[in-house]
Formats: structure tokens, sequence, C-alpha cells
């Protein structure tokens, strides 16, 4: 009944996609902390002592919150009190975490999150592409419809194409939220059949997304499933790599090489123009490089041009231009060294999502980070000195 709970809070917070915009958030995700942290006080009696080294992702977000306070101070800036107080609640979600998971096997946790997602996308896949029936639960939910355009691009084998997001409120989100867990689960795929379905399914679901971002961490992921000993995974693997490629390959050959001939727009013109206003501002002056842009300011405009969703341009350059390089690289380090300690699949997941769109400020963020840094015994394998 516990693991329930815990799987029912983790589905939960990953459902961001829903989020309401009359409340500037997913009221579901904010339901799934709730529960979460009545777990972690449920469990907290079976644990014998607490120890700061399983506070890791509580630490980050304390350092988040103080380095941001401090550049709000230094810049004068006016405070945003609602980001302000979502870190606050970000950081009792990550002090709950360790709390609710203690001596849970996080791998039947993830088999259960991306069976959930990626079975839904592959419903609303096939009811779009074989009924021509469109499954949007987004607009349902939210009233706002999938950003799932495919423009007038005339699919070799989809002629009706359309990309597709899931549960979120586009392709490159779904990439965003299942492309770590499923980076993760890699390393569980060798403990059961089931366990190999399911990292398949979500495999086949981020590659048949047709994003950029998930083309290529699907890639990332599929190498890393190469790693395991079995000849069936591997060769599995291969396949669905081999067939991945021959379905998106046409999609993006046509965006990014065909499509800029016509002046078509590929979405790099706004990041390559977002890292050059990005590097302007950082080295513009020494009060710049150490503290950054800010991350509780109100308004960013009178600092730096912003013409989209600034995460668009991969966490990692959100860090740096938020904090500066030098804490943005102490924060970069305190993910990356347990990572390296847990295993490979934990480094791989971890930069998966420095280079996607996530957010710290997403309620999903605290758990794929602590699932990332958490020394799980179920693990096959460690990294290999």
């Amino acid at each position: 009944m516990y693991k329930k709970l815990l799987i029912l809070a983790v589905l939960l917070i990953s459902f961001q996609g829903f989020y309401i915009d009359s409340l500037g958030y997913s009221p579901y995700s904010v339901v799934g902390v709730v529960l979460m942290v009545g777990c972690a006080i449920f469990n907290i009696k079976n644990i014998p002592s607490i120890k700061l080294k399983y506070q890791r992702v509580a630490v980050f977000y304390a350092l988040v919150i103080f380095w941001s306070i401090l550049t709000l101070i230094v810049d004068g800036a006016a405070l945003d009190l609602k980001r302000f107080f979502g870190y606050f609640f970000l950081l009792i979600l990550s002090v709950a975490l360790p709390l609710a998971f203690y001596n849970v096997n996080i791998s039947s946790i993830l088999a259960a999150l991306i069976a959930f997602h990626a079975i839904f996308f592959l419903i609303q896949f096939t009811a779009f592409y074989v009924f021509s029936y469109d499954i949007d639960m987004v607009y349902t939910v939210t009233g706002n419809s999938q950003k799932g355009w495919g423009g007038s691009y005339d699919h070799p084998i989809f002629s009706n194409f359309r990309r597709l997001g899931g549960l979120y409120n586009e392709p490159g989100s779904y990439a965003t939220f299942m492309a770590p867990a499923i980076a993760i689960f890699s390393g569980f795929i060798s403990n059961s059949k089931k366990n190999m379905a399911i990292f398949f399914l979500g495999a086949i679901s981020l590659v048949l997304t047709f994003s950029t971002f998930a083309a290529i961490f699907s890639m990332i992921i599929i190498m890393l499933s190469m790693r395991q000993s079995d000849f069936k995974i591997k060769l599995i693997s291969l396949m669905v790599l081999v067939i991945g490629f021959i379905i998106v390959f046409p999609y993006l050959y046509e965006r990014f090489f065909v499509g800029s001939l016509y002046g078509i727009n590929s979405g790099l013109d706004f990041r390559v123009g977002f890292f050059e206003e990005s590097l302007g501002y950082i080295f513009g002056g020494v009060q710049n490089f150490i503290f950054g842009v800010g991350n509780l300011s109100i308004d960013l405009s009178n600092k730096i041009n912003v013409t989209a969703a600034v995460n668009d341009s991969t966490l990692l350059l959100l860090m740096f231009l938020s904090f500066g390089p030098i804490i943005a690289s102490v924060l970069i380090l305190l993910l990356l060294v347990p990572a390296m300690r847990n295993n490979i699949y934990s480094v791989a997941a971890l930069v998966i999502l420095l280079l996607s769109k996530a957010s710290l400020a997403w309620i999903y963020t605290p758990f794929i980070l602590y699932v990332i840094m958490h020394k799980n015994k179920y693990f096959n394998e460690a990294i290999k000195k």
C-alpha cells in the first residue's frame, strides 16, 4: 500500500503538463508534493538516523535560494514572491524525498512512471495515425491545446504529420521529463523481462515524438542499454536505433536542412541568439560574472533580451546565466560528483537533464535529481574506476 502511494505521488508530481494559467502552476503536481510529504512523515519512524548525505538535493536547493537572495540584494531588484515561495516549496519536497523513499526499490517507481506515460503516448500516437482520432488530455484539463506542430511537411510514412506530446504540452517537454528517468532505468533492464519491455516502450515513445531533443536523448539512452551483457538486449537496442533513425531522419532533415534554405525557422536561431546574448551579459562586467542575471527577479528585460522561454536553450546555459559561471559550476559539481559515484546511468541522466529544457523551478526536478544522485543498491553495476 505504501509503495502504491509513492507511485501515485510521483505520477502526480510528473503531471506538470496540466499547467493551469489562472493558477500559475499544476494543481495535480502540488497534490503530489503534499502526498509525498505525507509519505515522508509516515515513514520517518522507520528511519534509524537522518544523515545529511542523503539530503543532497535539499542542500542544492538551499544554495540556489541563498545565492538568488544574495543576487537580489546586490542588484537591488524587486523580489518575485511567487517564485520565492515556490523554491521554498521545492526545498520542502527535497527534504521529504529521501525520507519517503527510505529502503524503497526505486526501479519499481521508475517502471510505473515510464510505463504510465509511454503507454498513454503510444495510445495517443496510435489513435491519431491509425484511427485519425485526436486525444489531447492537456486541452481537456487545461483548455490549452498541445503544441504538436508538423508544419506542411509530408512524412513518407505518416502523411498526415503531427508531433505528439503525451500528457505534456509539446513533444520537447515529454522528452525533457521522460528521458532522464528512462536513462536511469536502462540500468535495470536486465533484471527482468518486464523491465526490458517497459524500457523499450519508453525509448520508442521518445523516438516517436519527433522532437530534436528526444532524438539526441534516445540515441544516448539506446547506446547505454547496449552496455548490457545480454545479446537479446543489444539486438533489440540496435533495431530500435536503426528503425528510429529511418523514421525520424526525414523530418529532421527537412526541418534543419531543406527548410532553412527557404527561410523556415528551425528553432536554432533563437537558441544561438540567446546563447550569444547570455555570453555578452556574463562577460559584460565583474558583477555580472559573479552573480549572473538572478533567479528571483520579477523582470529580466532590463538585463537581457528574452524572446522565448529562457530554459529552451538548455538548463546548463540557464544556470550559468542565472547564477554566474562560478556558482553554477559549484552547483553542477554538487550534482555530478554523487552521480559519478553512483553509476554511468546516473551520469547520463544528469547530462540529459542539463542539456534539456528543464527548469530548477519545476516540481518534477527535485524528484529526478534525487533519483540521479541516490545511491541505489538495486543497480546492477557502478561506474568502473
